[in-house]
């Protein structure tokens, strides 16, 4: 490794004037040229040059500063957060992020900077680092520090970092100040100790909906199942909205617990379910499949199927797989043959197979002698899989079909049933 120049020579004197050029090439290439001395030589410089007016500079020195100690970039870098050039400031933040743990020490004196956005930007650092040696100080400026800004920042780092040193911080300033009720919250459901489950219980029934939000949803990121009957209790005293909410939180926790919730809830959440399936959002939806996935209760499974209008596709395959442990359910699978998404049509076929070959034989042959679909291919795999030798004549009249992957599956499951 090239040993760093530690005393400023003639090229170095050339090298900084190359930084005043009108040319941002120039001064681009000088900020790399620099790498030759010691960061005691140029930090100076490179603070300087990251305030430069062309992008491609700043980020030039940017990717330079980053290969420096942290100890000698960090003191002068972090007032520059307090810039008023916001590119300034998003730069010098990125810069400051890349060192991770490392910066964690010498960020701590940036919370009690006398300008707010120095301090607002310090704690959204911290918190990017994940490091547990900046709740103290973090705490502190959440709890004292007089500019809301900062505060919430803080309260948000807090959360990000998880660690269960910061709730009795939390909860002091959740019960003192009614404006950062709702950051305290979401910090606290972030941090996910179990511990945290009584207090956020006791302010479910809050009268303001905003905070109200912030709460259910933090019981949901804790994941503790005790919370369930809590937040049950309240979906039957609430209106429809907070009544989603609840749901939504009780299949987090589900998810989370990897327990099935609905097996001994659904009185309670069918009819918030069913209202929310026909236009719930991903994440609802991806909730409630990951639940099916789970072992469920034969009721479940009939009550999903008694609404299956009301459920999108991605439910109605995670259902028909819950289905197929239970041999009651052959003709609820069978009806989804048809169904104007191929992907739930193409399921159900394929999931007859778990079945006895008597009692599917029916539907796969019927499919067999109908119109071609992607459907027809997952009725040929369900006949091999169920060796259905009465399959054989459907199978040769596709295997002359025009649709060349229905012609392929077909020639393939003839050659498998004949092996056999």
């Amino acid at each position: 490794m090239e040993t760093l120049k530690t005393v400023q020579d003639t090229n170095f004197s050339t090298i900084v004037k190359r930084l005043q050029s009108a040319d941002s090439d120039e001064r681009r290439w000088a900020i790399f040229d620099m790498q030759e001395y010691a960061p005691h030589l140029t930090i100076s410089y490179l603070v300087m040059a990251i305030q430069d007016q062309n992008r491609a500079v700043r980020e030039a020195t940017s990717e330079v500063m980053s290969a420096i100690p942290a100890e000698i970039v960090l003191p002068p870098a972090v007032p520059l957060l307090g810039s008023n050039r916001i590119e300034v400031r998003n730069i010098v933040a990125s810069l400051l992020v890349q060192f991770g743990q490392r910066a964690v020490p010498h960020l701590l004196d940036g919370l009690t900077h006398p300008n707010e956005d120095v301090r607002k930007f310090v704690s959204d650092i911290l918190g990017l680092t994940g490091d547990d040696q900046a709740v103290p100080a973090l705490c502190q400026t959440a709890l004292e520090d007089e500019e809301p800004n900062v505060v919430a920042a803080a309260i948000e780092a807090l959360g990000k970092i998880r660690s269960a040193q910061a709730l009795p911080a939390l909860y002091k300033i959740f019960d003192n100040s009614e404006i950062m009720k709702v950051e305290v919250a979401e910090a606290i459901g972030l941090i996910g100790n179990p511990e945290s489950a009584g207090f956020l219980e006791n302010h479910l029934k809050s009268d303001d909906p905003i905070m109200k939000y912030a709460v259910i949803d933090a019981l949901g990121n804790l994941g503790q199942t005790s919370s369930i009957s809590a937040l049950l209790e309240y979906i039957l005293q609430t209106g429809e909205i907070i009544q989603e909410q609840l749901c939504q939180a009780i299949l987090k926790i589900g998810q989370s617990s990897k327990f099935n919730v609905l097996n001994n809830n659904m009185a309670v959440l069918g009819p918030v379910i069913f209202k929310m399936t026909k236009s719930c959002d991903g994440d609802f939806s991806t909730l409630l499949c990951y639940q099916l996935s789970l072992p469920t209760d034969k009721n479940v499974i009939e009550t999903f199927f008694t609404h299956k209008d009301l459920c999108p596709s991605n439910i109605l395959v995670a259902l028909i797989k819950a289905a197929a442990e239970h041999e009651d359910f052959i003709d609820q699978i069978s009806q989804l043959k048809n169904h104007s998404d191929e992907w739930v049509a193409y399921s159900a076929l394929e999931t007859l197979s778990s079945f006895s070959k008597e009692k599917v034989a029916p539907t796969i042959l019927a499919v067999l002698a109908g119109e071609e679909t992607l459907s027809t291919i997952a009725a040929i795999k369900t006949a091999v899989s169920l060796q259905m030798n009465e399959a054989g004549p459907y199978l040769e009249i596709l295997a002359n079909s025009e649709n060349e992957d229905v012609s392929y599956a077909a020639a393939q499951a003839l050659g498998q049933l004949n092996a056999n």
